[in-house]
């Protein structure tokens, strides 16, 4: 069931890059998987409007500021300004993606809400603006306790509630260390079928 699935989710893909998306210059659902052979890197697949908007029914996304740690092509920020974030940016090592999103929020005319910004996850100094923190298996599991690390070093435990929510395979423990973080919700993404576990802190 699970591989019929993502063949259907494939053919849905190519269908929308090649009538919706490639002839506005966009490029969001086309899956890339060139920089797998970076041992960092576990490449890039979009998460759908559909998926994001499953989260959303948990997540509240209004009027929120939101970070996508490993943000690719840049789809979740856009899709979580249809969902009603104030401000979305992303982290993305890979000037690749980084360019490819850039140009993409240019199309869509949403620069002045969406920004990439190439950089090392582990050394963004600005998680402390942000008040949803998603995670889409971006990267090793090392790397990403050292991303959560991060940002519970910048946020602290003090302010506004905050959400992680981690979607596809993800570090938990380097999560569950922190006393302070108590896990919201876990299931399974019904559009996907991947794990989805969500903290607030």
């Amino acid at each position: 069931m699970r591989k019929l699935k993502d063949y259907i989710r494939g053919f849905n893909n190519l269908f929308n890059y090649y009538l919706r998306e490639k002839p506005l210059g966009l490029d969001f659902s086309i899956r890339d998987l060139s920089l797998t052979k970076d041992s960092q890197h576990n490449g890039y697949a979009m998460t759908s409007y559909k998926a994001l908007s499953n989260i959303a029914k948990v997540v509240n996304f209004n009027g929120k500021r939101i970070i996508d740690i490993g943000s690719g092509k840049g789809n979740v920020l856009f899709q979580s300004i249809k969902l009603g974030a104030k401000k979305a940016e992303g982290v993305e090592f890979y000037e690749k993606f980084h360019s490819i999103a850039k140009k993409n929020f240019e199309i869509l005319k949403v620069t002045g809400k969406c920004k990439s910004n190439q950089c090392d996850a582990t050394k963004f100094k600005r998680y402390n603006e942000f008040d949803i923190f998603f995670l889409f298996n971006p990267f090793q599991d090392h790397l990403y306790e050292k991303v959560i690390d991060m940002v519970v070093k910048q946020c602290g435990f003090k302010t506004n509630e905050r959400i992680i929510i981690c979607y596809g395979r993800a570090n938990l423990k380097s999560i569950r260390k922190y006393k302070q973080i108590k896990k919201v919700y876990e299931g399974l993404c019904p559009h996907r079928g991947n794990s989805l576990n969500i903290f607030s802190f």
